[in-house]
């Protein structure tokens, strides 16, 4: 790191709050500063959250981006490409909350509320994201011989699940839609 670096690194640190590492990757060009800014804000507003009891939290509404172009938004590590290339024939349907909770299996069901200490911290993001008027993707759920299993956006589906939505849309691959469909109510749409 040359002089003028050092300044600029030290300037993030002291004018705007940055740790080293931060300021290391605005410098590096691995991260832009309004964004490492941003993300401070809503982990500044996570902790805030994480402190009140839930009876004091916010309940906002899920509010579903079902394009799908941001579906491989639903799991983790995964770019659209290789969303696409693992499920290529996703689809959205839209099914009873309720009656999808009934009949996934054991490993997928959700037992503790989303405020339990497993969950506590996503659950915060999430709310946080939604009460700033966020989107998310819907969650993906699986069908295999020991039934339906949500493999991305457990906490997105736990959380409708708290504010009682009665109907929510899911991923599904149109492979397994005969075998989903003998188990849950599928629509293709939301009413």
């Amino acid at each position: 790191m040359d002089d003028e670096e050092f300044q600029k690194f030290n300037a993030l640190i002291k004018e705007n709050g940055l740790s080293p590492l931060e300021a290391l990757k605005v410098i590096e060009g691995e991260q832009l500063l309004c964004n490492v800014l941003a993300e401070k804000v809503i982990n500044e507003k996570v902790e805030k959250l994480k402190k009140k009891h839930k009876a004091k939290w916010p309940s906002p509404p899920v509010k579903w981006d079902t394009l799908p172009e941001r579906w491989y938004l639903s799991m983790d590590d995964h770019s659209t490409e290789s969303f696409a290339m693992k499920f290529p024939d996703a689809e959205l349907v839209w099914v009873d909350l309720a009656q999808l909770h009934d009949k996934l299996a054991n490993g997928s069901k959700r037992v503790k509320d989303p405020f339990s200490s497993n969950y506590k911290c996503k659950t915060a993001r999430l709310v946080v994201h939604l009460d700033d008027g966020g989107e998310v993707s819907p969650p993906m759920i699986i069908h295999n011989k020991a039934g339906l299993h949500i493999v991305g956006g457990n906490h997105r589906f736990g959380w409708a699940r708290h504010i009682v939505q009665p109907k929510i849309p899911v991923i599904i691959c149109a492979s397994q839609r005969t075998a989903i469909a003998t188990l849950i109510d599928l629509d293709n749409s939301p009413t």
